[in-house]
């Protein structure tokens, strides 16, 4: 009777953080950063900002709102820049399920530059950032879940890859507290390597100056190692469409995995 009062005050203790995590990812707000050109990849995609091309015969954006959405988050900022009345217009089917706010850029601004651009629109505590060209499977409860326990400033979901030189990649310690980013090196060996997916305190902010074009990944993270910031390393396939060749991978991914459901 003990042992069974004990596992039931765990699961207790256990249902309790998980109502609680729920709840504060529901608050979270949501940067989907979309403004780029997408100067690589208009060879084949020259019609529509990079978020709208299509991956598995659905636009890009949409399978990005889907994973948010599912996950319990309810209010998306989306960073436009280039042919941004395409992407405003898009979204509007997506603001009877989340709340969708714009943060419209008058001229490129870099991945650092576009999210200070939305300091203005988000509310909540702590923002979630996300590229808008690239799609990783990861559990954001996890996420939440490491960046709390560390108190971070920032954290960074991770993913190893076979060959590094392709990215840049980032060192962490036997913590997960980030070390090093390295830039892109001339190597095949495994890696790890930012999935495009950042949880940070508000405080960020004040890390990213009012100055228009930058990016977070060389100009800011960089600078962040001595601030609290940590790696989440997840399991999976990294997708990014960024240039032609990984585009093409992508569809192909996602057409092999809408053949397997049909089966």
């Amino acid at each position: 009777l003990d042992l069974m009062e004990y596992d039931m005050e765990r699961i207790e203790v256990f249902n309790e953080k998980t109502l609680n995590a729920h709840a504060d990812i529901k608050k979270t707000d949501v940067i989907i950063l979309c403004g780029g050109k997408g100067t690589r990849l208009r060879t084949i995609v020259s019609d529509r900002p990079k978020s709208l091309a299509e991956v598995g015969g659905k636009p890009f954006l949409d399978i990005l709102l889907e994973k948010v959405h599912d996950q319990g988050f309810t209010r998306v900022i989306v960073g436009v820049g280039y042919l941004k009345e395409q992407i405003m217009r898009h979204c509007e089917k997506w603001k009877e399920k989340m709340e969708i706010e714009f943060a419209e850029e008058r001229v490129p601004r870099g991945t650092g530059g576009a999210v200070k651009n939305a300091e203005q629109l988000v509310k909540s505590d702590h923002v979630i950032i996300m590229n808008g060209d690239s799609l990783f499977p990861i559990d954001f409860h996890k996420v939440y879940a490491q960046h709390k326990k560390h108190d971070a400033l920032l954290s960074i979901v991770l993913t190893r890859v076979p060959q590094g030189g392709e990215y840049g990649n980032v060192v962490i310690d036997e913590k997960g507290r980030i070390t090093n980013f390295k830039e892109k090196e001339n190597t095949t060996k495994e890696a790890l390597v930012s999935a495009g997916i950042y949880y940070a305190k508000r405080k960020i902010f004040e890390y990213l100056p009012e100055q228009e074009n930058y990016s977070l990944e060389y100009d800011i993270f960089p600078g962040l190692v001595n601030e609290q910031c940590y790696g989440v390393v997840g399991e999976g396939e990294l997708i990014d469409i960024g240039v032609p060749e990984r585009y093409r991978k992508a569809n192909e991914l996602f057409s092999r995995m809408s053949r397997h459901k049909d089966v």
